[in-house]
């Protein structure tokens, strides 16, 4: 999926570039945090606003998806979150929820 990222001019990395497999959430966090990155995701746990308050990143986007889909359905989220992402503005500090059909954002 990082290459959807890379074909629309966005500097992306996978989680395993910067990481070990298996990371804790905390770490992944910490990780984005400090080198000022988006945080884009398909682990629900991200969305948990006492965990993971926004306001402390430059963004954090969480990707769902039913159990058990494939690599077309998450291709299919990216794409449409990346089409959407003009009329989103500035992700700092903003939870975004992107659901196919669906992007809902919380400040």
């Amino acid at each position: 999926m990082v290459t959807l990222f890379h074909e629309r001019g966005h500097h992306a990395m996978h989680v395993e570039e910067v990481s070990a497999a298996g990371t804790r959430d905390h770490v992944i966090a910490a990780l984005a945090h400090e080198r000022s990155r988006c945080l884009i995701t398909g682990d629900f746990d991200f969305a948990d606003l006492r965990e993971f308050d926004p306001r402390h990143f430059s963004g954090i986007v969480v990707l769902t998806a039913p159990r058990g889909t494939g690599a077309p359905y998450l291709e299919r989220l990216v794409r449409e979150f990346l089409e959407r992402l003009p009329e989103l503005g500035s992700l700092v500090g903003k939870l975004v929820i992107v659901e196919l059909g669906r992007i809902r954002v919380r400040e």
